[in-house]
């Protein structure tokens, strides 16, 4: 005997007035907790959001709902990564956030602000997974999920560490995904 209710569910959904989709927080936290797992190569590595939108609606504008090609979304990280951020850091995964937006970040050492790299962070749609580009030459949007659904670490890895395992990440059987030359 079901104990709940029974019938369809109705979830409850976020919109902004100009009809575009929020995710949620904890779809947030989960979107970006993920990221930030296959960002953090190592113990101490801090991942600082840029701060470079204004408001909410600036993110709104800003975001990449239909994704085509790699190059719609680094034509729009460049066009953000150009803005003058003057160095401020902003907590972006505390709150609600339009589906499709970009996020560019720092990664830092714990001990000190002195920059690994940087890249960017695209949330995804609601049916889409987030993707991420890593200035390594071998991140360039590529999912976090491995085919077999677990996090990945190695193409995040900094441009020296990517250097040394290269031959492993050029492996088709193990990486198919990445197209490196």
């Amino acid at each position: 005997m079901p104990t709940g209710r029974t019938g369809s569910q109705r979830f409850q959904e976020r919109y902004s007035d100009s009809g575009h989709f929020y995710f949620s927080l904890t779809q947030v936290d989960n979107r970006f907790a993920l990221c930030k797992e296959c960002l953090r190569f190592k113990k101490g590595v801090k991942i600082r959001l840029r701060r470079v939108y204004a408001s909410t609606q600036d993110v709104e504008r800003s975001a990449v709902v239909e994704y085509r090609s790699v190059r719609d979304l680094h034509t729009r990280y460049f066009d953000l990564a150009v803005r003058a951020d003057g160095g401020e850091y902003y907590k972006y995964d505390k709150s609600y956030c339009p589906e499709g937006s970009l996020f560019p970040f720092v990664r830092t050492a714990a001990s000190s602000f002195v920059p690994i790299d940087t890249g960017c962070i695209w949330l995804g749609t609601r049916f889409e997974h987030p993707r991420i580009f890593v200035d390594n030459q071998v991140a360039k949007w590529i999912s976090p999920y491995s085919p077999g659904g677990f996090p990945r670490l190695d193409p995040f890895r900094p441009y020296s560490e990517v250097i040394d395992i290269f031959s492993k990440l050029m492996n088709q059987s193990r990486y198919p995904d990445l197209d490196l030359e």
